[in-house]
């Protein structure tokens, strides 16, 4: 009696971890891969580096999204890694951010309560990558 009640207990076990295992499938994962080419058109007061030719309305571009920026010829300044946000203040003091601006609806790329052009020594017309991958 004790042998059949624990295989009936390692039968129950066993379909139930089957139909847990079969309820996790895998949600596929589709990559889009976003590449803009293009420069640093101006440098606020701020020291935010404001790129060209990416406006809000005509972009591929969401809130959310991960960026990765490329400063310079082939990346000579480096390459750093931000998010799309509505806001200075959806990340964290000194944390790099990619937001579209309110008045004008261009891209810029920011150091919250920093300067990013200071920081990489940033000018006007360097050449810019951006790489999103979705």
């Amino acid at each position: 009696m004790k042998q059949k009640r624990m295989l009936v207990v390692i039968a129950f076990c066993s379909i139930s971890m089957l139909i847990l295992a079969g309820c996790q499938a895998k949600k596929r994962v589709t990559q889009t891969k976003v590449k803009y080419k293009t420069q640093i058109t101006s440098i606020d007061s701020y020291g935010n580096a404001i790129i060209g030719a990416i406006e809000k309305e005509k972009t591929a571009l969401q809130v959310g999204d991960t960026l990765t920026v490329s400063f310079g010829d082939n990346g000579s300044t480096g390459q750093l890694t931000c998010k799309l946000v509505v806001d200075y203040g959806d990340v964290p003091i000194g944390e790099y951010l990619a937001r579209f601006d309110n008045d004008d609806g261009q891209l810029k790329i920011a150091i919250n309560e920093g300067s990013i052009a200071e920081k990489h020594q940033l000018k006007e017309g360097m050449a810019t990558q951006i790489n999103m991958v979705r």
